[in-house]
């Protein structure tokens, strides 16, 4: 996954080692099922309300999966946590429906087998399902090709003023040097505790039907970045600075793999760079990256479990934190945003809507998004 706190693996170890080309398509609804069943009759589910400047916020879910919400709600400011309980999963609608009343927005966290069920178990209010990870891809361009983004094309004109360039290798002391040396302290540094590393084990696996792509200034390394190819795609998995040092940012280092990525792709006939996975916010700094490089949503994800996000209509804090933080949703019919009413600009800026008119009801604008497929 590219980079950030995109690098979720799945909730169970077991269950990304069945998750392989190896296992048939047609077990993937049993597994699935299995390892939902699993974990929803193995582990209670913490109920916390959280209180802080911009409002209160009730959570079903444990903190390591359900925090980038109420991160972006209340941000920096302090803020005060108190916990309800801890209950299975079928107690948690009895329990949110009795204390929703007292949160400006309800996040409960379930998976895609139990999710289907919540809507009615919660009862009233405004409901949307929020994947917990999108996954994005973008078609490989043709040489000379103008991205769309003036974005992409200022960090074009910032990588050439400063004379990167790139190669490849699949040396596996070049690999070690990358995790311990780049990728483990880049994101410890930059994601904090919502960072999720990748194993050393599950990235040499990748590396072996790969390399690594090193982005060079002056034959020294700024950046680098993981992939392997699979299915006739270039899958760009793990990313970052040379040393940590995130000054290199501003060189346009992590930009430049996106760039060069495309390069390497083009060189061997590939025609999709699979980004991997970011945040369901169109505010996120990684979404945004992503989606200037070309990048569209995915259908379907590979993905188990959704944020189901839900506020009284008219509620001021909700509606602000819509406005600020457009969300990522998914139905029976595809993608589409979610932003409060006032703000229809930042969806437009996304590049992604389909032509047609958006909803609005109780001050909240819904509108549909583009999605590809990956063969």
């Amino acid at each position: 996954m590219g980079g950030g706190a995109a690098e979720a693996g799945y909730e169970w170890w077991w269950w990304e080692r069945w998750n392989s080309p190896k296992v048939p398509k047609m077990l993937t609804t049993i597994r699935t099922a299995f390892c939902c069943a699993a974990a929803n009759t193995v582990r209670k589910v913490p109920v916390v309300l959280q209180r802080g400047a911009a409002g209160t916020m009730l959570v079903a879910g444990d903190s390591r999966w359900t925090a980038y919400l109420p991160d972006r709600f209340f941000g920096s400011a302090p803020r005060e946590t108190e916990m309800v309980g801890r209950y299975w999963m079928w107690e948690v609608p009895r329990v949110v429906r009795s204390l929703r009343g007292a949160a400006d927005i309800t996040v409960v966290r379930a998976d895609r087998m139990t999710g289907r069920m919540i809507p009615w178990m919660m009862g009233g209010g405004t409901s949307i399902c929020v994947p917990e990870w999108v996954r994005m891809a973008a078609p490989v361009p043709s040489e000379g090709h103008r991205f769309a983004s003036s974005q992409a094309r200022r960090d074009i004109s910032v990588i050439r003023r400063h004379g990167l360039g790139w190669r490849t290798s699949q040396d596996e002391r070049e690999l070690a040097v990358f995790i311990e040396r780049d990728y483990w302290p880049y994101m410890r540094r930059r994601y904090g505790e919502a960072a999720h590393l990748r194993s050393r084990a599950w990235l040499r696996r990748r590396f072996a039907n790969g390399g690594i792509l090193w982005v060079e200034r002056g034959g020294e390394p700024v950046a680098g970045v993981v992939f392997d190819v699979e299915k006739g795609r270039l899958r760009y998995l793990a990313v970052a600075c040379a040393g940590a040092d995130e000054r290199l940012l501003g060189i346009g280092a992590v930009s430049a793999t996106y760039l060069f990525c495309f390069e390497k792709a083009r060189m061997m006939g590939l025609r999709t760079l699979d980004m991997r996975n970011c945040r369901p916010c169109l505010g996120d700094g990684l979404h945004a990256a992503k989606r200037k490089w070309g990048g569209r949503l995915v259908r379907p994800d590979d993905l188990t479990h959704d944020w189901h996000v839900s506020w009284k209509p008219g509620n001021a804090n909700a509606q602000r934190f819509l406005r600020e933080s457009p969300l990522v949703c998914r139905d029976a019919g595809g993608y589409y945003t979610v932003t409060a009413g006032g703000d229809e600009g930042r969806e437009l800026e996304t590049g992604r809507c389909e032509a047609g008119e958006a909803l609005e009801t109780d001050g909240v604008i819904r509108r549909p998004i583009e999605s590809t497929r990956l063969e």
